[in-house]
């Protein structure tokens, strides 16, 4: 006489077992989570590139504000037209 096949169980603790069905469910769980950290670790490293560029430019920037300062002195420019004006204090009263 054929045995009748039955569902595969997985061992846990004291030869107690859970179903497949429920092994599937822990594991694709499992699996989501994974993916996930991944990908959080991934965004991490374009974060720590995305800041190391950033300070790179900033550095840029202040060289090139250090240089209009020491060609104009202390004025503010208009990023759009290029005009200047003088941010010494104002003494007339």
């Amino acid at each position: 006489m054929a045995k009748k096949k039955t569902k595969k169980e997985v061992p846990v603790i004291g030869g107690k077992f859970i179903t497949n069905d429920e092994l599937t469910s822990v594991k694709a769980a499992v699996e989501a989570v994974n993916r996930l950290q991944m990908q959080v670790g991934g965004i991490e490293l374009q974060k720590h590139d995305l800041m190391h560029t950033m300070k790179m430019k900033t550095d840029v920037l202040e060289a090139v504000q250090k240089t209009l300062e020491e060609k104009y002195g202390d004025v503010s420019i208009d990023i759009v037209t290029g005009e200047m004006k003088d941010n010494a204090p104002n003494t007339e009263n």
